[in-house]
């Protein structure tokens, strides 16, 4: 990536509040960190899966609780069967089943396993995606504490926690909380994927539509003063406003 010293600099908020609107017109892939399509179709035909699939309203927790508290390996098939109910829309299926693939876990591993962190990451963006930032806010903080426990501080993982409670915390107009936790999580996908990378670029398109909106919304305040300093060498390319002063 070279010296990335030589592109860290300082940003006035109101040299870039005016150009936001139209130069982050375009759309950021934001992946799912959960799982790919071979896992839908694998969650698809496995026992559950297909009950899940087949069935026309939900079945009754105790039911299914006896059928997996037997099995360990149901675990996984659980998860991947909550994924596929999220994916068709049925959401409060996969809901009840994210719970109890959380409960299980908790039970079979303790309360601070990694495996628990990434169950608390399904259900809290399964909430996320239905507007229950609230209820999201609380698991995603605890995922967080989990893996800072297990994992390098600069892990993806941790990014990407640190992101979705941003996100979380942006929706519900706490920008001055949001903006460090989007900073931090640029940081970590810069420093591990670099600043081209689909991740980074929604990291940073994701923070600067925040700051526009608390800016409209009149909270200026809870803002720092500055842009903090950025690795900006690819996207001042592709972003006029993102360039120094001296380089325009």
């Amino acid at each position: 990536m070279g010296d990335i010293n030589q592109v860290m600099y300082s940003i006035p908020r109101a040299e870039i509040v005016d150009s936001l609107n139209h130069t982050l017109s375009k759309d950021i892939p934001s992946s799912h960190t959960g799982y790919p399509n071979a896992v839908l179709a694998k969650a698809e035909q496995s026992p559950i899966g297909r009950a899940i699939h087949d069935q026309s309203t939900p079945s009754s927790e105790s039911s299914l609780d006896h059928r997996y508290v037997e099995h360990n390996d149901t675990i996984d098939e659980l998860a991947d069967s909550a994924y596929l109910c999220e994916c068709q829309g049925r959401h409060v299926e996969a809901e009840r089943l994210y719970r109890q693939v959380l409960i299980l876990k908790q039970r079979r591993l303790g309360s601070d396993h990694l495996e628990v962190a990434t169950s608390l990451n399904d259900l809290a963006t399964l909430y996320a995606s239905r507007n229950r930032h609230k209820e999201a806010q609380p698991l995603l903080q605890q995922a967080l504490r989990i893996q800072q426990q297990h994992l390098l501080a600069n892990h993806p993982d941790i990014g990407e926690t640190l992101y979705q409670l941003a996100k979380v915390h942006g929706h519900q107009e706490q920008y001055g909380k949001a903006e460090p936790l989007f900073q931090m999580a640029l940081e970590i996908f810069r420093q591990r994927f670099g600043s081209e990378h689909l991740r980074t670029q929604a990291v940073y398109t994701d923070m600067m539509q925040m700051i526009a909106v608390a800016i409209e919304d009149g909270k200026f305040s809870e803002l720092t003063p500055e842009l903090p300093p950025l690795d900006l060498n690819t996207l001042s390319d592709t972003y006029s406003w993102a360039r120094p002063s001296w380089q325009r």
